[in-house]
């Protein structure tokens, strides 16, 4: 198959966070306090219990816990989508042990729903605004950029299922947004289609990487630098992926700049022949 290269496009909703997979989310979070506090639920689940239908001390305490714990996990979201995403986590976590603490079964029926969830409406990608972005597509794509001439590319390298890859595709869609030029182009290559892509780069493609998404600039077709980037003992450690820190480390700034200088630069006239 003959590599291409195929123009992005991007989605309006107005309605994002009322899709299915979030609607959906906000149910499951809000699971334990509804059944624990509405009647008949709470009769019938908690008919153990000194008061059927409130929270005991136990319970506020681990809802206490839990608003301390999101604070403090979700103070680092470079999204919306990610905080949402972080707070519906940790909420049903802190629901399965409270479902434990009354009844098992009820904690292993909430986790069975929790997973079907994952599998059947997986996070979607919201951006709903224009980019610049285009999907490159076959095995030997690198060749093609070799052959683009004086032409910077930013590549993102990702998975559909990496929840990390779709809560970044909004800030990498901004980026090419307010960087792209002619001879600064972005690109995104999914690696989960292509794993001898993620093999040439040396990009671990596994549910528990680090290194998804995996953020590179090139050069002629050269490498000239990527986020993250692997230690001393070539671990990849965890990378927050903000605006801040990729036009940081990727010195995009500085690439835009030389970018920009060279589409200003004169071409000069060839001399006449006397």
């Amino acid at each position: 198959m003959a590599d291409r290269i195929v123009n992005g496009s991007s989605r309006s909703n107005s309605y994002k966070y009322l899709k299915g997979h979030f609607v959906v989310n906000y149910i499951l979070s809000l699971a334990f306090i509804i059944l624990r506090m509405c009647p008949p639920m709470c009769n019938t689940l908690f008919a153990k219990t000194e008061v059927p239908c409130a929270l005991d001390m136990k319970e506020a305490e681990i809802l206490l816990f839990l608003g301390v714990i999101v604070a403090f996990k979700t103070r680092s979201a470079s999204t919306v989508q990610e905080f949402v995403t972080k707070t519906c986590m940790f909420t049903k976590v802190a629901n399965c042990v409270l479902f434990l603490f009354h009844d098992v079964r009820i904690s292993f029926l909430y986790m069975c729903f929790c997973g079907v969830h994952g599998i059947l409406l997986p996070e979607p990608a919201i951006y709903d605004g224009p980019d610049h972005v285009v999907y490159i597509t076959g095995p030997n794509w690198a060749d093609e950029l070799e052959r683009s001439k004086n032409v910077a590319w930013v590549i993102e390298f990702f998975t559909t299922w990496s929840p990390a890859c779709i809560r970044f595709s909004q800030i990498f869609s901004l980026l090419s947004n307010k960087y792209k030029l002619n001879n600064l182009r972005f690109g995104k290559v999914d690696v989960g289609r292509w794993p001898e892509v993620a093999e040439k780069f040396r990009i671990n493609t596994s549910s528990i990487s680090h290194q998804l998404p995996t953020i590179a600039t090139f050069m002629n077709g050269k490498e000239l630098c990527r986020v993250p980037l692997m230690d001393s003992k070539s671990r990849v450690p965890k990378y927050t992926f903000n605006e801040v820190n990729v036009v940081r480390d990727l010195n995009l700034n500085q690439l835009y700049l030389e970018c920009k200088k060279k589409i200003k630069e004169p071409v000069p006239e060839k001399s006449k022949d006397i």
